[in-house]
């Protein structure tokens, strides 16, 4: 690697990192995939090895950086490798920029992608990280359990997790509040929009509920769902929609707060 591509890596991790472990497990993550572009109007690509030639765009904001730790630093999804799942269709409801959908990419290379982010900012980064992976579409639309009609969504820039629905706009701030379609899944399928999935992931702070009530029919027809939960309460709703269909939980992580990210497998 030249003088000058250890040069950006460092100011790369140094300028994103929220705290300086953090600001480490950047760096060895970015030396460890191939490299970075470099700096364009707080934009930045991460070279790839895997698909080979391909580039994972994020911005120049600590929360990119914190999701960058945690899905592929920390491997918040990595419940999944011990499953030996062979998932033909994977479905990400809450896409963000695509990091996590990047991760199911690695994972399972050859399975078709679909992903749902209905904010603007973020689904214009995932959608360039999409044309990265290859056969993975994005939808720019909010999961929920009505389908068609548009509901009020917040938005914090500077904040993981500042998106979401909110049936109350947020005031404080830095807040935004805009309005975006939901959709039910299930009527995403029998239109053909969606394929059925095999894997699951989903992370929308706090409309998990409504979003599996969205599969209707099909809910049980994935093989598995990684979700994160947050609240306790919304965490055994999610128990108690699935765990009657023939789901087992394979693994329940403690997150920051009240998060917890839950794996659960049909055998």
């Amino acid at each position: 690697m030249s003088l000058h591509n250890k040069i950006e890596l460092l100011s790369a991790a140094l300028r994103l990192g929220h705290g300086w472990g953090d600001k480490l497990s950047l760096l060895r993550l970015f030396a460890r995939y191939g490299g970075l572009s470099t700096f364009s109007a707080k934009d930045l690509a991460l070279r790839v090895n895997e698909p080979p030639g391909s580039q994972l765009h994020l911005r120049d904001t600590v929360a990119d950086a914190i999701l960058l730790v945690e899905v592929l630093v920390q491997q918040d999804y990595a419940a999944l490798i011990p499953l030996a799942l062979r998932p033909t269709t994977m479905l990400d409801v809450g896409a963000n920029i695509g990091l996590g959908s990047f991760y199911l990419r690695h994972l399972f290379p050859a399975a078709t992608l679909h992903g749902l982010e209905p904010a603007p900012a973020e689904s214009a980064v995932c959608a360039r990280n999409y044309q990265s992976l290859g056969n993975a579409t994005l939808h720019r639309v909010a999961a929920g359990d009505t389908d068609g009609v548009t509901t009020s969504f917040a938005i914090h820039p500077e904040q993981t997790g500042g998106q979401h629905i909110s049936t109350t706009p947020p005031t404080g701030a830095g807040w935004q509040n805009l309005t975006v379609l939901l959709r039910r899944i299930d009527a995403m399928i029998d239109e053909g929009s969606l394929p059925l999935p095999d894997l699951v992931k989903m992370d929308i702070e706090g409309s998990e509920v409504n979003a599996l009530r969205g599969f209707g029919r099909y809910l049980a027809s994935p093989t598995a769902y990684i979700l994160e939960t947050h609240s306790p309460q919304l965490h055994q709703d999610c128990l108690d929609l699935l765990c009657p269909l023939g789901f087992r939980v394979a693994s329940d992580t403690p997150r920051p707060g009240t998060a917890r990210i839950l794996c659960l497998h049909r055998a």
